[in-house]
């Protein structure tokens, strides 16, 4: 246990920071008056008894396990945390009943793209307190805070948490004095994680980090609640603007590479457009794609149109199917396979096997684990959170990677394809004389090489195992004549676009690797209750 260090704001006011191994808390002390900032640990009151005074109040800067650990310890202080936490904070049975009932908003996905009170797209991200806290109070975001003769003053520092805040020290005639600032930073200009820097399903705050730090430029000392401050005008100086530059230069790497003209359709029979002899691919957005034989034997990709809008989706894909039979000579679909877990990738699998007797459901084990026990894998947009009534997909045959499944004569390559999810495969194989690669979301470009793209409540993170890298890394090693991805994306010039999306996502991956402390970038993509090897924060 380290001691705690002392951080003198001015004559009469001074920080006591006491420094866990990747947590902080701080006590600001002005006379006998006492303002404790987060908590990580519970024992405090005991380690300073007669040393320093009880704090009055104990201010969160956001609600988050690691720093609310302090329950009953100080039984004379009131808890307050921002007004949108209070929740979160107070009433761990509300937040459990709503993730339970918590089903998709389909009609909003294109406003708010998964955004859910305790999570995304089903995928729970914020967890009250492990220890729960006495009913508190509430603050607001410019709201003044005053215990005796201390003030703070709350100022909006939504970045790390969707409703995170800091408070501003202020001195008698109003001077800002120091700032504690949660998780926004570490010393050494490095980001604490990437998880609570999730907006929602598709979108991460990053953005709006270097207008947030030049904020906090001229308020004096910073005081994270994730390490030691950083208190010389200086090194301040030089964190905010040191953060500040890295992440734009992250944020340079997302600017979209030029678009190439659209590749060719030969036909279109009903929804299905036909991207060489006997494929067939679903436009429009949706996920299936349906290869044919010359006997009329089909193989059936990811059965869900991802039409949400339409009242008569199902009765639309039965259509579907069939003008696949009386346009394209289809007599039978006799294998399904399935690249990922997600519900609009699955939700009409039912039909295929109500349609055709005999159909087999394939994919990947660690796939089929979570279409088949999708209670116990804690990612987004499974079929459940769908509430289409449907629970669960039965699966026929486990592939395991590297394989050579064989349909009507045509050997199948299963392989992992991560960055979507981690839970995520594709296929490789010869039809017609050409070389198929099946991406699923993991690669799902048309006419412009891709850039980093990572899912993270899907399991996702910046290395080869886990990230888009290692999905390009292993498809630019192969010859692949037709990338068919997934809602209706298709392109030829395969492996021109496989190299050029390779070089952006390792050039984007090594200036990301520069937000986070020398090898934590992985730990800071991954949550802890992720099953396969996640070690970064809950």
């Amino acid at each position: 246990m380290q001691p705690p260090l002392r951080t003198s704001l001015d004559a009469s006011t001074d920080v006591w920071t006491f420094p866990g191994e990747r947590e902080a808390t701080h006590l600001l002390v002005r006379g006998s008056d006492a303002i404790l900032i987060d908590c990580h640990r519970a024992d405090f009151a005991g380690e300073w008894a007669g040393r320093l005074p009880a704090p009055a109040l104990v201010l969160h800067t956001h609600v988050a396990p690691e720093h609310c650990r302090e329950g009953a310890s100080f039984p004379a202080a009131r808890i307050l945390v921002h007004e949108p936490d209070a929740v979160l904070a107070f009433e761990p049975e509300v937040v459990a009943r709503t993730l339970r009932e918590q089903t998709a908003d389909l009609d909003q996905w294109g406003t708010i793209f998964g955004l859910e009170p305790f999570g995304i797209a089903g995928c729970q991200t914020a967890f009250p307190p492990s220890t729960p806290l006495p009913r508190g109070g509430t603050f607001r975001v410019g709201e003044t805070i005053r215990a005796g003769a201390l003030a703070l003053e709350v100022i909006d520092l939504a970045f790390h948490g969707r409703h995170a805040v800091g408070f501003v020290v202020r001195g008698g005639a109003g001077e800002p004095l120091g700032v504690f600032t949660g998780d926004l930073l570490l010393k050494g200009a490095y980001l604490v994680d990437a998880v609570s820097c999730m907006e929602n399903y598709v979108h991460d705050r990053y953005a709006r980090l270097p207008a947030l730090l030049e904020r906090l430029s001229g308020l004096g000392p910073v005081f994270p609640a994730t390490g030691l401050p950083i208190v010389e005008p200086q090194e301040v100086a030089w964190t905010l603007q040191t953060l500040a530059e890295r992440m734009r230069r992250f944020l340079a790497t997302r600017v979209p590479a030029p678009s190439q003209p659209r590749h060719r359709v030969r036909r279109e029979v009903g929804r299905f457009r036909e991207a060489m002899p006997g494929v067939f691919h679903l436009e429009q957005g949706g996920n299936v794609i349906v290869l044919i034989d010359a006997a009329g034997n089909g193989l059936l990709v990811d059965p869900g149109p991802c039409d949400y809008d339409n009242p008569e989706r199902e009765r639309d894909f039965l259509r579907d199917l069939q003008a696949l039979e009386t346009g394209a000579g289809l007599r039978r679909v006799e294998l399904v396979l399935i690249t990922h877990y997600h519900g609009d990738h699955v939700d009409m699998t039912h039909l295929v096997r109500q349609r055709y007797p005999g159909c087999r459901v394939a994919t990947w084990g660690v796939v089929a684990d979570v279409l088949e026990e999708p209670a116990a894998y804690p990612c987004s947009a499974k079929l459940p959170w769908y509430g289409l009534g449907l629970e669960r997909v039965p699966v026929d045959i486990r592939l395991p990677l590297g394989c050579g499944f064989q349909w009507q004569g045509h050997a199948i390559e299963v392989i992992h394809l991560p960055g979507h999810a981690y839970a995520h495969c594709g296929f490789l194989m010869s039809f017609g004389g050409r070389s198929l690669a099946i991406t699923g979301d993991t690669v799902q470009i048309s006419t412009a090489p891709d850039t980093l793209n990572l899912v993270i409540t899907n399991h996702a993170a910046p290395t080869d195992a886990e990230g888009n890298a290692g999905a390009y890394r292993q498809l630019a090693a192969r010859h692949v004549d037709l990338n068919l991805g997934g809602h209706g994306s298709w392109f030829e010039d395969c492996g021109r676009l496989y190299r050029e999306s390779l070089a952006r996502i390792e050039h984007a991956q090594s200036v990301l690797a520069e937000l986070f402390e020398p090898g934590r970038m992985r730990e800071a993509y991954l949550m802890r209750s992720f099953p396969w090897g996640g070690a970064g924060r809950a």
